[in-house]
């Protein structure tokens, strides 16, 4: 049942495009399991003159959707990170009490779910400025660069991703 529901909201989202890339990113930095990656390259790939406008489409929902992610964080405390993963909130809250922003920043350029450390900046008390502002530089550097990637993999990555 999930999966049929997951599989209609992918679609829904593709075929908004641009529209649907900010949402698809917003929602993922705060609670949607699968990365905006999996919807950016292919419209780079589609349209390779919009891909920097899609670059900064996902980078500003993912942004805003980091925003969402910790003010859930914030109002829903630490039982919400205790449910979605018990055993990591030792080390997160290790990694936002050694590094803060930082954590966020190195968590938006790598595959780890990003929600996990927008939800926790608000359970940690990162400031939102701070957060912010790691989240438009890191995320605008990985989705920037896949983008970029993209573009210059051209009919190769269109045979792979299409």
């Amino acid at each position: 049942m999930f999966e049929g529901a997951l599989s209609q909201w992918v679609t829904i989202l593709a075929a908004l495009g641009g529209l649907g890339l900010f949402i698809w990113s917003f929602m993922e930095a705060s609670f949607f399991p699968i990365p905006p990656d999996a919807l950016l390259v292919p419209l780079c790939i589609a349209s390779p003159e919009l891909a920097p406008i899609y670059a900064i489409l996902a980078t500003a929902g993912s942004t805003a959707g980091g925003a969402f992610g910790h003010f859930i964080g914030a109002k829903g405390g630490r039982p919400i990170l205790n449910k979605v993963a018990p055993r990591h909130v030792a080390k997160i809250e290790e990694y936002f009490g050694r590094y803060g922003a930082w954590a966020v920043a190195a968590a938006g350029l790598t595959p780890i779910p990003y929600k996990l450390f927008t939800i926790s900046a608000g359970v940690f008390g990162l400031s939102l400025r701070k957060l912010i502002i790691a989240s438009a530089a890191s995320r605008g550097v990985r989705f920037g660069a896949e983008a970029a990637l993209a573009v210059l993999a051209g009919e190769w990555a269109a045979a792979y991703f299409t």
